[in-house]
């Protein structure tokens, strides 16, 4: 018997959050933040973020939640709590 069902493609993981598929809403709002953080040349703002991931038809809490994910993944955090 073989096995038809597609297997899950890896994502990437770094600073322990992986890196959510990009057609997904979780992955639109990563790709919002990696383009814009690209064309300033530095990590992008929350509001600013926000206001593009609305811009875009994405809510406002997904994209809350995801900037603070993308900003640990890519290193962005403080080490103090």
């Amino acid at each position: 018997m073989s096995n038809d069902t597609p297997t899950k493609e890896a994502s990437e993981v770094r600073n322990g959050i992986s890196r959510p598929k990009s057609d997904t809403a979780t992955g639109k709002v990563w790709e919002i933040a990696d383009e814009l953080s690209k064309q300033i040349e530095a990590p992008i703002g929350r509001k600013l973020l926000l206001d593009k991931a609305v811009e875009h038809g994405l809510n406002a809490s997904t994209a809350a939640t995801q900037y603070g994910r993308w900003r640990r993944f890519n290193g962005l955090v403080s080490s103090a709590t």
